[in-house]
């Protein structure tokens, strides 16, 4: 009798597959007690709260151990370095879709290489020196944009994208500096 009882915890929803023709019941289940048919029924459960994915060049942070940055090229050449954090939610209407879809690979089936694909897409559009100035948030506003219709398409809300971090080669960092301080040189 209790392998028949589904449990749906707060912030959590349940995706019930009929064992025989493989066909997902709608909706998704919300939190609460609810019955099943054992053997005929089956249930996964995904998470509703808010989730969040970093890919960082720090290998204490993020979901991958070592240096997971991602790495894009500008218009002019220059390699930068990002860190990225993703914050996103899966609406519970959407449970079946990302079932079907991804199962639970979404994270590193979908969100890691779309996240990635999309940010050198919009990088290699800037130039190194605009990045490192006033287009910095131009930058992140164009990759949570596209990232946020793509998401939407596969069943994911994106609640924030952050652009932690913004490294760039050293040689590139060090002549940016010098210029400004020629300039302000200039300017005195």
């Amino acid at each position: 009798v209790s392998s028949g009882i589904l449990i749906v915890e707060p912030a959590r929803t349940a995706v019930v597959i009929n064992v025989l023709t493989g066909e997902l019941e709608e909706p998704a289940r919300a939190p609460g007690t609810s019955i099943i048919v054992p053997g005929l029924q089956e249930f996964v459960i995904y998470p509703t709260d808010q989730q969040e994915y970093t890919m960082s060049g720090l290998s204490e942070e993020g979901q991958r151990v070592g240096n997971d940055a991602v790495i894009a090229l500008t218009i002019d050449g220059q390699e930068i370095r990002l860190d990225i954090t993703v914050l996103y939610q899966i609406r519970r209407e959407d449970a079946n879709q990302i079932h079907l879809n991804w199962q639970n690979r979404y994270e590193n089936g979908f969100i890691r290489p779309t996240v990635r694909a999309i940010a050198r897409d919009i990088v290699s559009q800037f130039e190194a020196e605009a990045i490192y100035g006033a287009d910095r948030e131009a930058l992140g506003g164009q990759i949570q944009e596209r990232v946020a219709a793509r998401m939407e398409q596969e069943g994911l809300t994106l609640t924030s994208l952050l652009i932690r971090q913004i490294d760039f080669a050293e040689a590139f960092a060090q002549s940016i500096e010098e210029k400004q301080i020629e300039e302000q040189k200039l300017q005195r």
